[in-house]
This record gives structure tokens, sequence and C-alpha cells, in this order.
């Protein structure tokens, strides 16, 4: 799979756009976590272990077949995996989910879990400290 940077760079450098959209894939939501998975050598049973999500749902998330629209899930399973914020708002968003939104409080907490490599633990307490939902499991 090509990176976004080395799109951006091959744009920047006068690619020719053709030979650049024969180089991506569009990949849904279950072959990019899958990706994720692969690129830093994790395993589902861990990670879903570390989200604290019942398993078998969350391999129906995995496989894309549940949890549209599953915000706090996918986030879950994203700081399970200790991904990025882009990487966490590309999951969201293949998930028709929405991105977490640093001006919204409850997301920025979100966001701070992400950047700290909080467990679900840690962010669920600092939610509650400022009287805000706990993720949904």
């Amino acid at each position: 799979m090509i990176l976004t940077e080395e799109i951006e760079n091959s744009l920047k450098n006068e690619a020719e756009i053709d030979d650049l959209l024969k180089q991506i894939h569009d990949m849904d939501f279950s072959e990019y976590i899958h990706h994720l998975f692969e690129k830093y050598h994790l395993k589902e049973a861990d990670i879903i272990r570390k989200s604290g999500l019942e398993r078998t749902y969350a391999y129906k998330i995995i496989r894309g077949e549940k949890g549209k629209n599953a915000k706090d899930k996918i986030y879950r399973l994203a700081l399970a995996m200790n991904l990025t914020q882009k990487e966490t708002n590309h999951l969201l968003s293949l998930n028709n989910a929405g991105d977490l939104y640093p001006h919204n409080a409850r997301d920025l907490i979100l966001l701070n879990g992400l950047l700290k490599k909080q467990t679900v633990e840690e962010v669920n307490i600092e939610l509650y400290n400022h009287d805000l939902e706990p993720l949904k499991d």
C-alpha cells in the first residue's frame, strides 16, 4: 500500500495523477484495521482483551460486520492498538463514526488518551473526573 506521505511527495513533485491512482487501493474498515494489525505486528486477541470489548462482538467489528457508527468501540480498539490520531480518525471515518474533534471536551480527553498511550481504564477515569460519559463497551 502506498503511504499518504509518499502520495503527497509525489504530488509535490508533479507526478502524473493517473500513475498515483493505479497505486492506491481504497480500503474498507476491515481491510484497514487488518493492515494496521500487520503493520504493528499486533494480535487481534491481545487487542480485544486490552480494549475491554466483548470478544465475539469485537471480532464482528474487526470483520466489518457490526459496529457502524460505533465511535467508542472503535476508539477502544485504536487505544489498545496504540494508534496515532490520524490512524484513529481514519478508522472512525471508515466506520462512519466521525473524527475526534479537539473542540469537544469529551473528544479532547480521548485525543489526550491516544497521545499519552493511556489504557481504556485511564481514559475512563479521566472522563469520570471531568463529569463526562465513560467509553461505551
